[in-house]
């Protein structure tokens, strides 16, 4: 099985007890992580670009430890997984029929707004998402990721979606993730306007698309102009 790891913050006692059901289910042989607590160390929106929720700033940081560790122990490919969401079943089955490609730097295993290009395999198609919930990714992948500064990504999953890399992601999703229930949460002014809007292009067409991102620029507007208090 590929080397596993779980991202989980500190503070999260009951996360890591209901995730580690689901590895004993699965019979998996997990690393944990210890997430990197925002609020622990005092990041807050006032010391983050403004395009990244400090939630996200501590995913982001979460990762880079884990790319780090990937590259120091030299792991070919690792398996991430965030405290918060559930494995279907049969995971572990699963990720090791995966028929791999080749050459690839990111497989999706839950995403958002998955952007089509090519159908790949009978498992996967290629092409970019939204989420590092839970995906794979290479040894390679990792050693061009910590050449970048954290301070100036603009979010983990929405930096990701704008880098040139090799993307896909499975057409089954292997786990499930409550965006509304997670600690970042949805907030409308970080949504990926561009990413989203060409999602929304391929998945119900060019007419529904210029309106939805008439819609989400509107939005971006009042929000900016009568900001809340």
């Amino acid at each position: 099985m590929v080397k596993t790891y779980c991202i989980n913050l500190e503070r999260a006692k009951d996360r890591r007890l209901k995730i580690e059901k689901e590895f004993e289910r699965e019979q998996l042989d997990v690393e944990f992580i210890k997430g990197f607590d925002s609020k622990a160390n005092g990041i807050t929106q006032e010391n983050v670009r403004w395009e990244i929720h400090p939630g996200e700033f501590g995913c982001l940081m979460s990762n880079y430890a884990v790319w780090k560790d990937m590259i120091l122990h030299e792991h070919p490919m690792a398996l991430i997984i965030e405290d918060d969401i559930q494995l279907i079943p049969e995971f572990k089955n699963k990720i090791e029929s995966l028929k791999l490609p080749p050459v690839w730097d990111i497989i999706y295993l839950e995403y958002v707004s998955p952007i089509f290009d090519n159908e790949f395999n009978e498992d996967l198609n290629e092409g970019r998402c939204l989420g590092t919930m839970c995906h794979l990714i290479s040894l390679e992948c990792a050693k061009k990721l910590v050449q970048f500064d954290p301070n100036d990504w603009r979010g983990a999953d929405k930096q990701l979606s704008l880098l040139p890399l090799k993307f896909f992601y499975t057409k089954e999703r292997f786990a499930v993730h409550n965006l509304l229930n997670s600690d970042i949460g949805v907030e409308v002014d970080r949504i990926p306007v561009l990413h989203n809007a060409v999602w929304v292009e391929r998945k119900f067409g060019r007419i529904i698309a210029v309106f939805f991102l008439i819609f989400l620029l509107y939005v971006l507007y009042v929000l900016k102009k009568y900001p809340a208090r």
